[in-house]
């Protein structure tokens, strides 16, 4: 739909729809309703006040539509396109998908366990929990600003990414007291800020304005289906090791194992775009 109606009149509608129904808890009473639409983490007060902050789409729609620009193509730029680029965005973008799915994984789970994690040492406050999530996101926000000011092309720095974000979870699943979890949900999100930002703009790196929006939505759903896995892949974790912690330490390992294997097709990819074949 992007690629065919355009991108401008579709994300005003995008957003106007994500206010509507992220705010739809507001005055739905059916907890089966609540569901169906979206349901969220509840605060210590008023389990209703996070749906508020959805109809900010209600303001930024207007906005959108009045100051977006219209995007052009530049037909010069896109006669000099290869015709690699122009073939079909899943054929190019597979391997990014696949290692995405793992990345949406791997972001996902402070996000999703965060709780139970902290459950299992002792703490119930909602407050104390929501104030370590927003440490989370804090992260995750600090990573995706120091991606921005980096250079450089962003692939190469995934192994250490992956492996930063495995050393947080390492991190988590050994901690024994708040303190520790902290600084390992810490470390995870600084690195799951650059691994999004990375991920995304590599994927886009491979498209043109022709196959963009399809690309975007392959990438999308690739990373989401991480998300959808993430609390299956830990619960099947947990079931085998007994402990919820020793399964994200897990994680954590096989996120440093995954840093390891990408070291010799990254360098294969720098050399071949150094070196491309005749």
């Amino acid at each position: 739909m992007i690629d065919r109606l355009g991108r401008e009149r579709l994300l005003v509608v995008a957003t106007t729809l994500y206010a509507l129904f992220g705010t739809a808890p507001l005055w739905l009473d059916s907890l089966g309703g609540i569901v169906a639409r979206r349901w969220h983490t509840p605060t210590a007060s008023d389990w209703r006040a996070p749906f508020q902050l959805y109809a900010v789409g209600l303001l930024l729609a207007p906005a959108m539509a009045a100051f977006l620009p219209r995007a052009r193509q530049d037909a010069a730029v896109n006669e000099a396109l290869t015709a690699g680029r122009r073939r079909s965005p899943a054929r190019r973008l597979v391997g990014i998908c696949v290692l995405s799915v793992f990345g949406g994984i791997v972001f996902y789970t402070v996000r999703v366990e965060t709780a139970y994690l902290m459950n299992g040492l002792g703490v119930q406050s909602s407050g104390l929990i929501g104030m370590v999530t927003a440490i989370a996101s804090a992260a995750t926000v600090t990573g995706s600003a120091i991606f921005a000011s980096m250079i450089g092309r962003p692939e190469r720095r995934l192994t250490a990414i992956f492996a930063l974000c495995g050393a947080g979870l390492v991190v988590i699943g050994l901690a024994q007291s708040m303190a520790v979890l902290i600084i390992g949900t810490f470390l995870n999100c600084v690195g799951t800020g650059f691994l999004l930002a990375t991920l995304l703009t590599w994927a886009m790196s491979k498209l043109v304005h022709d196959n963009r929006g399809r690309g975007t939505g392959l990438w999308t759903a690739s990373f989401f289906f991480g998300q959808f896995l993430c609390p299956i892949a830990l619960v099947a974790l947990e079931a085998i090791t007994g402990s919820l912690a020793t399964a994200v330490g897990i994680l954590g390992l096989v996120s440093a194992v995954v840093a390891v294997g990408l070291l010799p097709f990254l360098r294969r990819t720098a050399a071949e775009r150094e070196f491309p074949r005749v």
